[in-house]
């Protein structure tokens, strides 16, 4: 019985040994000329679309003046003396028609009156991307440029919650510069006593 299991061990030590020696001499050979590999076209279209430069979506009047008429009868009626004052009714106004739902994605092809009619009729909540694409449309129906902005952090493509974030940004006359808005929050972002787009750490 202890023959057997001595020539068992040493079978198995055998065995070991070669399988290491297999293991050490197996080596990946890498070119020693790299060369670097240009990108000349993809069918990637959201990854450069991200790089890309800002762009605006074209103005349809008659969609803006019928939502404009709609928050109007929805009580929308600001009284304001400047344009600073006049986003930020809106930005309180707009923050305070639906709860926030991060798992609600609405149809593709809604627009802001879409979006609020759903939430005014069915009780819809939505997500920050809606927030961010109702004020800013409802700002453009009174004459504002304005534009959503996504907000990612450097880990975003590993996934999870709270990688990323949809707010927009509006240009100010009065002020001759763009602000921006969190009408998720209903937050807006000062340094001092003056409105800004980002805040100096």
């Amino acid at each position: 019985m202890k023959i057997i299991l001595i020539l068992i061990s040493l079978l198995t030590l055998v065995n070991c040994s070669t399988t290491q020696k297999k293991t050490e001499t197996t080596k990946i050979k890498f070119p020693s000329d790299l060369k670097k590999i240009e990108v000349v076209d993809t069918n990637n279209g959201p990854f450069f679309a991200m790089s890309g430069k800002h762009t605006f979506p074209p103005f349809k009047s008659a969609d803006l003046k019928k939502l404009k008429s709609y928050i109007q009868n929805k009580g929308f009626k600001p009284n304001t003396k400047n344009e600073t004052e006049f986003v930020l009714e809106a930005l309180a106004w707009v923050s305070s028609q639906w709860a926030h739902d991060g798992l609600n994605q609405p149809p593709k092809h809604f627009n802001a009156l879409d979006i609020l009619k759903t939430v005014h009729t069915k009780n819809e909540k939505y997500r920050c991307v809606e927030y961010g694409l109702v004020l800013s449309e409802v700002l453009q129906a009174y004459g504002f440029v304005s534009r959503t902005v996504a907000l990612r952090s450097n880990d975003v493509a590993y996934g999870g919650w709270g990688k990323g974030h949809v707010a927009m940004e509006v240009w100010i006359n009065d002020l001759n510069k763009w602000i921006f808005l969190d009408p998720q929050f209903g937050t807006y972002l000062t340094e001092g006593s003056f409105y800004t787009l980002q805040v100096s750490l």
